[in-house]
């Protein structure tokens, strides 16, 4: 039990890591783009990351769906939950970057 916990901690600190580059990589790809671009930019940047999602979402679903235990169905809502959360954001990303950008124009 302990080895998973350790196992988990260091996913989340890759995450993080990760998270912090991605941010970085992406807000200076903002600072160096063309003003007009970036909405393009940022609309096909945030389209590749969800078909990423859609297809781990898929694999991630299949499985869990196999197992029939109590542990898999709180597995099975939290893959549920995590869906819902990344759905949520990509919904606010695509209202944000629309509503910016009309204002700018």
């Amino acid at each position: 039990m302990e080895e998973h916990a350790q196992d988990h901690l260091r996913i989340l600190g890759q995450l993080a890591r990760e998270y912090e580059k991605k941010y970085q990589e992406l807000q200076e790809a903002v600072k160096k783009a063309q003003p007009e671009m970036v909405p393009q930019m940022l609309r096909l940047r945030g389209d590749m990351t969800t078909d990423q999602f859609r297809a781990a979402q898929v694999v991630l679903l299949s499985k869990l769906a196999l197992e029939t235990d109590s542990q898999e169905a709180d597995a099975h809502r939290a893959a549920t939950a995590l869906c819902r959360c990344f759905d949520e954001m990509r919904i606010l990303f695509e209202i944000l970057l629309e509503h910016f950008f009309k204002s700018r124009d």
